[in-house]
């Protein structure tokens, strides 16, 4: 497996994922509106947020409307405009101002990423009365005391400038942002979400910063975010959360370490399987596919993808004319090494794969009787792992073809248990069957009837008759 950077930083600015501004049309709010304010630097200096010579330098800065001139004007008295733009960033408290203020430095810096080190050299100044410690300080009280969602995205736009540029950052500053990115993960609000994954698109392409991502228990809650929602509602994920999320995901995957021990949960593979089913955007397509390969080999994961059914959606998957290399070879290489996993487990295994991705469908070993006269007794290894998975999805799964089927084998497995009803009464499996007997679709009432039966009755295949 190898990473190849140039392409990776190549294609995220081709597709213009770097980006705050493209989840801002709720708000309304452009940079262009920002910019296009008229600034009152002169009550600032009245109230004393700026020194006269202060005053005098940001409005020769602000007359000078082409960011080329900007540009020209801070690479030339450096130190002082940049210890200007942190005063007031330290001292503003009108939210107009402040995102003014925040826009100006950050286009300039995205303009030539090498001037953030302008502002790195601000460590070594001596600070004015009141400002935090320069240059995250004021940046950081920023994130801490506002909820303005521009404010905050054009913030962490900056700090992820200068993390990328700068060529020491402490302990203690990369730790704070890393925390307060994993925060925002916790929010509802997808746009809150974003103005993390933007940055982590950015920093999680250096591998420091998958380290301490993953340190803070990043890993996760990313994961979590890659989902598909509940197929069976009208509801459409945000694909584009979701593309940057993966995005996220496949990065961290090319550190060994966060490999072998964070990325063999069954929530990661699920995940990548349902968005490689269910979702037609190419560029979330190839990354779920290269991310899949990079975690292949990896602990129970390929039993997992098996389980998934993803066999069946990469001959899908073959069948489409891509026109991408990588994604061709990245198919053709996960369905070889797949199908030799396949071939090497035995049908219960290959049972239980599906079982640990919690994704049931009618897959032949369900309905199959020899299946179960073959395999009831399994079914209590593990402290009786499978009835108890099965138990779980019929209680709390939103996928209604899961809960029936999950009906359907705790049925049968009383069936051909020598003492499955005594089990399935040890682990209370009729009382979670029960509560889907008015559940709102056909098929899981069905099933959980039938199975109700098998639990009750002696001969309850007569009762079908």
């Amino acid at each position: 497996m190898t990473e190849n950077l140039q392409k990776l930083m190549g294609d995220h600015k081709l597709i213009g994922d770097h980006n705050y501004m493209q989840y801002a049309s709720e708000a309304v709010l452009t940079e262009e509106d920002v910019l296009g304010r008229d600034v009152q630097w002169q009550k600032l200096c009245d109230l004393g947020q700026l020194s006269p010579p202060q005053f005098n330098l940001i409005t020769k800065y602000d007359r000078a409307k082409l960011l080329s001139d900007r540009g020209s004007l801070l690479e030339k008295d450096s130190e002082v405009y940049c210890q200007i733009f942190m005063t007031l960033l330290s001292r503003l408290q009108q939210d107009d101002s402040l995102q003014y203020v925040l826009t100006l430095v950050e286009e300039v810096l995205k303009d030539k990423p090498e001037r953030a080190l302008y502002f790195y050299k601000l460590k070594d100044s001596q600070k004015d009365s009141g400002t935090p410690e320069l240059p995250f300080g004021p940046l950081f009280s920023l994130l801490g005391r506002r909820q303005d969602w521009y404010i905050n995205s054009k913030t962490c736009s900056i700090i992820t400038l200068f993390l990328m540029q700068f060529p020491a950052v402490s302990k203690e500053n990369t730790e704070f942002i890393f925390r307060w990115f994993i925060e925002q993960l916790k929010k509802e609000s997808d746009r809150d979400k974003a103005i993390a994954v933007i940055s982590l698109q950015t920093l999680l392409r250096r591998d420091k910063y998958r380290i301490i991502f993953a340190q803070e228990g990043g890993v996760n809650m990313l994961v979590n975010i890659a989902r598909i929602t509940n197929s069976e509602t009208d509801e459409q994920p945000n694909f584009q959360l979701l593309y940057q999320t993966v995005f996220c995901i496949w990065c961290l995957s090319f550190n060994e370490s966060i490999r072998k021990t964070l990325m063999t949960s069954s929530e990661l593979v699920v995940n990548l399987c349902e968005i490689l089913r269910n979702v037609p955007i190419t560029k979330v397509i190839r990354l779920s596919i290269a991310t899949l390969r990079n975690v292949l080999n990896l602990g129970k994961n390929n039993e997992m993808m098996i389980g998934c059914g993803v066999l069946k959606t990469f001959e899908n998957l073959k069948k489409k004319q891509w026109g991408d290399e990588d994604i061709e070879a990245d198919l053709d290489f996960l369905y070889q090494k797949l199908e030799e996993t396949y071939a090497e487990l035995s049908t219960f295994d290959v049972y239980k794969s599906e079982l640990l991705s919690e994704k049931l469908d009618w897959t032949p070993s369900h309905r199959t009787e020899r299946f179960w006269r073959e395999n009831a007794v399994k079914f209590e290894d593990e402290d009786f792992q499978c009835l108890r998975i099965l138990k779980n999805i019929v209680s709390y799964s939103r996928s209604s073809r899961a809960i029936a089927v999950a009906c359907w084998d705790i049925g049968e497995f009383v069936r051909f248990h020598p003492r499955g009803k005594t089990i399935a009464q040890f682990l209370k499996l009729k009382d979670a069957v029960m509560e889907n007997l008015n559940h709102p679709d056909v098929e899981v009432r069905k099933e959980a009837l039938l199975t109700l039966q098998k639990l009750m009755v002696v001969h309850w295949e007569y009762l079908t008759q």
